[in-house]
């Protein structure tokens, strides 16, 4: 007779990043600044993650924490749809902390259609709040900023061993933008970039079946 298997108690499964959303460690490269695409509300709003939403520059959609959501509402309303073509910045805060590991997390930093500063006052332990303010986001920061791009243009002007535009274009990203990248794919794409440029390696007689 077969005995039910004991409850996993492994707390690091919880915290491993999911490649289908955008994650703290998206943004280890610096802050970015987007614009909101599509918002979608899960029917159940007691759900884990009940807010997605969609952003410019080939990164994944941010499903934003309680938190977050907070932040959202008290500078900008309820209604989800008025978010649309509106523009944030992010950026990781590494004291961020979830079952007593510090993970990282995502927080707004400024937000667009802002007539001033927005102070709110925010859950951030047991018992404990601070606050949190809010900036507008400055008129001439236009478009999305997108460290990764950054990173691949940083690559053709190292000293030692640089890549080409079109190496990178054609090796890297197979002949894509940088902005229609998802953000799983990138970090694989980073590290190749810290080595000398090379042309991927030619399928084996299996892989071309």
């Amino acid at each position: 007779m077969s005995q039910t298997p004991a409850p996993s108690r492994r707390m690091t499964d919880t915290i491993k990043a999911k490649s289908n959303q955008l994650n703290a460690d998206d943004l280890v490269g610096g802050s970015i600044i987007v614009d909101i695409k599509d918002v979608h509300v899960n029917e159940n709003p007691t759900a884990d993650q009940p807010v997605t939403i969609h952003l410019s520059g080939g990164f994944c959609p941010w499903k934003p924490c309680k938190t977050e959501r907070r932040v959202l509402v008290a500078a900008w309303g309820d209604d989800g749809a008025d978010y649309i073509g509106r523009r944030l910045e992010l950026h990781r805060d590494n004291r961020v902390t979830w079952a007593g590991k510090q993970v990282g997390g995502i927080r707004i930093v400024a937000m667009s259609h802002l007539a001033g500063q927005v102070k709110i006052s925010l859950a951030v332990a047991k018992g404990k709040k601070e606050d949190r303010l809010v900036v507008p986001l400055a008129a001439d920061k236009g478009g999305s900023v997108d460290p990764f791009r950054g990173y691949l243009v940083a690559a053709t002007k190292r000293e030692t061993d640089p890549w080409t535009l079109p190496q990178i274009r054609d090796w890297l990203l197979s002949g894509r933008q940088a902005a229609e990248v998802p953000s799983y794919e990138r970090p694989a794409i980073l590290e190749r970039l810290q080595g000398p440029p090379a042309p991927p390696p030619a399928p084996s007689e299996e892989e071309a079946l």
